[in-house]
């Protein structure tokens, strides 16, 4: 668990990263000491204080191989959480990425045909602008 913490980046504490590491912590121990006291009640079928009791037996007791699996557990899903997170924004962020490009190039194809437009007005113009002269200078 010290490892875990130890790999949070300390320059910026407030980053969104780092809190989202510290969810995911925060999470994966609420999901695993959930499903520990499920267990726990349902293998030795205790109610509120028998249950706190062996809660506390096992993770404060002479034998700490409990505690250590427990948040050797907790360690791994906290990092599979925060790895979940990280590859679900990023592929947020890459769609959102082309989306955008599909914008621009949508952007670009209107402007081009926009363009297009134009181009036939100003050439329309110029005819009709030079047509009268080069009439003039036909029939004469």
């Amino acid at each position: 668990m010290v490892q875990y913490f130890k790999g949070i980046p300390k320059e910026n504490d407030l980053s969104r990263r780092n809190n989202q590491r510290i969810a995911c912590f925060i999470a994966a121990l609420h999901t695993k000491t959930l499903e520990s006291l499920k267990k726990l009640k349902a293998e030795e079928n205790l109610d509120g204080k028998g249950l706190l009791g062996a809660w506390h037996e096992r993770m404060e007791g002479t034998q700490r191989d409990y505690r250590k699996a427990f948040y050797h557990e907790v360690v791994q899903m906290s990092r599979t959480f925060f790895q979940e997170v990280s590859d679900k924004e990023a592929t947020e962020k890459a769609m959102e990425e082309a989306e955008e490009a599909k914008e621009k190039k949508r952007a670009g194809e209107d402007a081009t045909e926009k363009g297009k437009g134009k181009k036939k007005m100003v050439s329309r113009r110029c005819f009709v602008c030079v047509r009268p002269h080069y009439l003039s200078a036909v029939q004469s």
